[in-house]
This record gives structure tokens, sequence and C-alpha cells, in this order.
């Protein structure tokens, strides 16, 4: 228990030392990629959308009918994304790198399993708090809801699931758990953000959320990933 206790102060001051030496610098990319996301695809989302799921000039109004030749993208978006939530990917990831550090003895791995599941909830608290006053439409609630014609149909402060889009929710756990991670152990960063993009495009090919969702929900995710990937003494590598 000391040595998880001694763990977790070490995370704590990492993230400490991170925060206060970059949050300014941090803080100025975010609004800057959130901002350079809407002018570059905001006002393209609908359109974009269509393209990325194969559906150029459907109308976004009329329920997503799934053509054979994409049965299996859509299957496999569905399985990503109960395997890419928060629990079995944050919690239970976090816990697999906790317990083999552990088992292992290596302290690198114990402090990196912390940090991925601290970035996550981070990530996850702070999206389901602006999900909840953003009020964004779903993809899949146009085809459902009179309420909703557009994309930018916000409604302000909700609770309901379908008008909770903005921004992606899991992109936004999975790109700061695997940036803390990949920031840890280099080697593994590009796997990472592999993974964590295909997320992000299962998101939207699923119909679950526009591109700006995704784009906006990875550059918080990055933020906070970095914030958690912070390491003050020499940094390991994976053995």
């Amino acid at each position: 228990m000391s040595q998880f206790t001694a763990d977790w102060k070490a995370c704590w001051a990492d993230f400490a030392w991170r925060w206060n030496s970059g949050f300014k610098r941090g803080l100025l990319f975010l609004l800057g990629w959130v901002a350079l996301t809407w002018l570059l695809f905001g006002w393209f989302d609908e359109p974009l959308l269509l393209w990325i799921q194969g559906r150029s000039g459907a109308d976004l109004n009329v329920k997503r009918v799934i053509a054979p030749n994409q049965e299996g993208l859509v299957a496999f978006c569905k399985w990503l994304r109960v395997y890419s939530d928060f629990l079995w990917f944050n919690f239970f990831g976090g816990l697999a790198l906790l317990g083999y550090g552990f088992w292992k003895k290596k302290v690198h791995w114990r402090r990196a399993g912390l940090a991925f599941f601290l970035a996550g909830a981070m990530a996850g608290v702070t999206v389901q708090t602006l999900k909840t006053f953003s009020g964004r439409p779903r993809p899949s609630t146009l085809a459902k809801s009179e309420e909703a014609q557009t994309a930018y149909d916000f409604r302000g402060i909700t609770f309901k699931g379908g008008w909770r889009g903005y921004p992606s929710g899991h992109s936004a756990a999975v790109w700061a758990s695997c940036i803390a991670l990949g920031l840890r152990f280099r080697k593994a960063l590009v796997p990472l953000l592999i993974f964590a993009s295909i997320v992000g495009w299962s998101r939207i090919y699923g119909n679950y959320h526009w591109p700006t969702d995704v784009l906006s929900g990875a550059a918080l995710g990055t933020l906070i990933g970095w914030f958690w990937g912070a390491m003050r003494g020499e940094r390991e590598v994976m053995e």
C-alpha cells in the first residue's frame, strides 16, 4: 500500500508540474485547435459525415440504410463503441498496467497505469460537463427527431443522450489515455495514436458523432493526456 501511495503522489506531482509549467501553452493549443477545427470543418460537418460514411448526397433527416458492404464496418464500430468506453479501455486498461507493474515490480509501469486511468477519467468528466451545456444533436438524432433539422441545432443545457453530441466522449478519453501512456513509453506512442484515430473514425462512421465532435474531443484529450504524461525525472523506455 505504501508503494501505491508513493506512486499516486508521484503522478499528481508530475501533473502539477506540467500544469504549472505548461497550462497557458496547453490552453492556447486547445483553443487554437478547436477554432481551426470549426473554421475548416465546422460548416462542412454534414457533407463530410456523409462522405466518410460513403453516402454523399443522402438526406441526413432520413434514417441511414446500411449497404451490404458496410455491415462489417458498422458492426466493428459498434464493437469498438463498447470496448473503447471508459470502463473497458480506461479503467480496466489502467488496472492491467498497474497490476503488471506490481507483478513485475516495475515502478514506471505502475505510474503509467495510474496516469492512463487518471487522464481518461479527467477527460471523461470534462467532456460530460461540456456535453450537458452544448446540447448538440447527434447525427442519428436528426433522422428520428422533429426538433433537430441540422447539425447546428444546438439546444443548450440538456440531459438527453441524443442531444449530447459535442464533444465526443470516447475520443477525448481514449486520446487522453493514449497520449499519457505514449509519452511515458515513447516506442508505443505511434501505435497508440493510430488506435485513438481509429476510435475517432468509428464514432463518425458509426453515426454517433459529427467530425467536429471527434476533432474537438481529440484535442481536449490530447491536452489532458499531455498533462498526465509528464515526468519530472529521467524518462524510462519500454523493455
